[in-house]
Parts: C-alpha cells; sequence; structure tokens
C-alpha cells in the first residue's frame, strides 16, 4: 500500500525536527557560542583629572586588537565620566578607523546615554566586526548644540588590548587631529569570532547522513514492497 505524498512529507518532517534539527543546533550551539568579555581597559580613572567633551570640539583614545586570527566583534565601551559643567544632551561616542595614529573615517556610532554624569556609562555597538592587529579610535562629542562633558583621564592601570597613551583633540569635526593630553579612560568589551574547528565540520556532515538515511528508511517502509 502506497501512502499519499502528503502523508510521506510529514513523516519526513517529524524525523527532521526532532532528530536531525535538534542536533545540529546543538552543534552550532556549541561553535558560535561566545563569551562578551573585557579586552582592553585602563579603568580606574585618574581621580580629580578630566578632559572637556563638546563645545565644538571632538575628543579620542585609540586602542589595537591583539592577533586574534579570526578578528573580534565590538560589543560595546564604558567611559568614565565626572560632572558633566553643562550637560545639555547630544553627546555621542563612536568608533573610527586609524590614520597615522589619528582617527580616520567613521566605522560605527554606539548607542548610550546622550546626557552622562559622573559615574560609568556604556555605549553599545550593532556588532562592527573589529580586524586583527588593528588600531581603532573612540571618539567622543557633541552632535549638536553646545554641551560640555567631562570624560576622565585614564590612570596608571592598563590590561588587555593596547589602549594610546595620548588622547588626540579635533575642533574642525574630524577633518585634522592634533595630540593632546592624556587619553580617556575607558573599557572595551568584545566576542571573538568563532572559526568552527575541522571535528565539528565532520559532525554536522554525519548527522546530516545519519537524519537523510533515516528518512530514507521511513519513506521505504511507507512505501512496502514493491510488486
Amino acid at each position: 500500500m502506497k501512502l499519499p505524498n502528503f502523508r510521506l512529507r510529514s513523516i519526513a518532517s517529524r524525523i527532521l525536527h526532532r532528530g536531525l534539527i535538534p542536533l545540529l543546533g546543538m552543534v552550532c550551539s556549541v561553535t558560535a557560542s561566545a563569551q562578551i568579555l573585557v579586552r582592553s581597559s585602563n579603568l580606574p580613572e585618574e581621580a580629580g583629572s578630566a578632559v572637556l567633551v563638546g563645545g565644538g570640539g571632538l575628543w579620542s583614545t585609540g586602542f589595537t586588537t591583539d592577533n586574534s586570527a579570526a578578528g573580534w566583534t565590538l560589543s560595546g565601551v564604558t567611559l568614565s565620566f565626572a560632572n558633566a559643567p553643562m550637560p545639555n544632551g547630544n553627546f555621542f561616542a563612536a568608533i573610527y578607523s586609524d590614520n597615522a595614529s589619528r582617527p580616520g573615517s567613521l566605522l560605527a556610532t554606539l548607542s548610550g546615554n546622550s546626557n552622562p554624569s559622573a559615574t560609568y556609562f556604556a555605549y553599545t555597538s550593532a556588532g562592527l566586526s573589529l580586524a586583527p592587529n588593528t588600531t581603532y579610535h573612540l571618539v567622543t562629542g557633541v552632535s549638536t548644540g553646545f554641551s560640555l562633558f567631562s570624560w576622565n583621564y585614564a590612570g596608571p592601570n592598563q590590561s588587555g588590548w593596547s589602549i594610546a597613551d595620548t588622547g588626540y583633540g579635533s575642533i574642525d569635526q574630524a577633518v585634522s587631529w592634533s595630540q593632546s593630553g592624556l587619553p580617556g579612560t575607558f573599557s572595551v568589551a568584545a566576542t571573538a569570532t568563532a572559526i568552527p574547528e575541522p571535528s565539528t565540520y565532520a559532525v554536522l556532515v554525519g548527522v546530516s547522513a545519519l537524519g537523510f538515511a533515516a528518512w530514507r528508511r521511513r519513506r521505504v517502509r511507507a512505501r512496502g514492497p514493491s510488486s
């Protein structure tokens, strides 16, 4: 007795969802999982010392990733602020490329509080990819209007990826930059870009083969012996 086509499709669907797909999900979850960790930090801040951000100017501090072959995905940054003298909003933080140790072109604008005060504030990334052994710049400023915020200078502590030991300022909206003062205080959080091991590919192929074989056996039984 031959089962209708819709019945065969139903059988195949159950096999896939109860066997193959969950197994694939388990394997993929292992290869794709990655922890969000602080990769670089010069916290805590230098007490009583800060740079004014805003008033038509930009301020930046660079950081350089390590030699991880696959690169990284930026999760976000955390900045340390002092009391803002003129907190009228529109503060922003962004990531720029590097151009001869100075900020180059805008890569991503981060999301976060536009009116930060005296504490730590996080600014998150939508998933910017960071290449290995590459310098980037955390740039801060005020997008519109007139505000002044105090980004704390870095103290002597530093861990993880390299952070520049000086800051750069711009008074012409990132057209030109000049070296000025100490670096700002911040930390960078990122996840390593996952590269599946060769054994993972073998497991995926094996699981796929098992699922297909099970589907074929069920289909042969459903069709019955040929006459």
